[in-house]
């Protein structure tokens, strides 16, 4: 999979669709030269939702591309849940591939934004990448997505620390708060 320097913050949309065509034609060369050694995630221009499914659909099926890949968030904007990402989603779940989400690098791209995690050079990978996450799992669950996508398998590699921690505490605020501000469970 690409680590957290993916390109998709800052190439532009035809940068963005030829990047994914190269490395997702790599991975399957890759996988077919070493099939019990290599397989990948589907790279996926983030920022251009319609062509992300375009990309899906070209390359859907071929051997060795066992996940889709996308970033969490791109600088602060939670993405996934606006309503152009839907048929994406949509998609992923129909094809039962497993949807991964990894944070992308950067202090614009960090959960806790500013001085907060100043210090060590990768304090905003070793904590602020498993806010993160749990910002991004707890926005699954609380925007409906899960529900209209409940067979959508969701990998948050980095979510096990934060969001394990604090599921019990999301699932109460859920039954006694509501799903958004000011809505009351009855």
């Amino acid at each position: 999979t690409l680590s957290g320097a993916m390109p998709w913050q800052w190439a532009s949309e035809v940068q963005a669709v030829e990047l994914a065509r190269l490395l997702n034609d790599a991975a399957c060369e890759a996988h077919t030269a070493l099939p019990e050694r290599f397989v990948s995630a589907i790279a996926l221009p983030a920022k251009h939702p319609e062509a992300a499914l375009q990309e899906l659909e070209r390359v859907q099926g071929r051997p060795g591309l066992v996940a889709v890949q996308m970033p969490n968030s791109i600088a602060g904007d939670d993405y996934l849940f606006k309503p152009e990402y839907a048929p994406l989603l949509a998609r992923c779940e129909a094809l039962r591939l497993p949807f991964m989400l990894h944070p992308l690098d950067g202090p614009e791209n960090v959960f806790v934004p500013g001085d907060r995690l100043a210090g060590p050079a990768f304090i905003h990978n070793w904590i602020g990448f498993g806010f993160e996450q749990a910002t991004t799992a707890t926005k699954f669950i609380t925007t409906g997505t899960l529900d209209r996508h409940p067979k959508l398998e969701v990998l948050l590699p980095h979510a096990g620390g934060a969001f394990a921690m604090i599921a019990g505490r999301l699932q109460h605020g859920l039954e006694k708060m509501g799903r958004k501000r000011g809505e009351q469970r009855r």
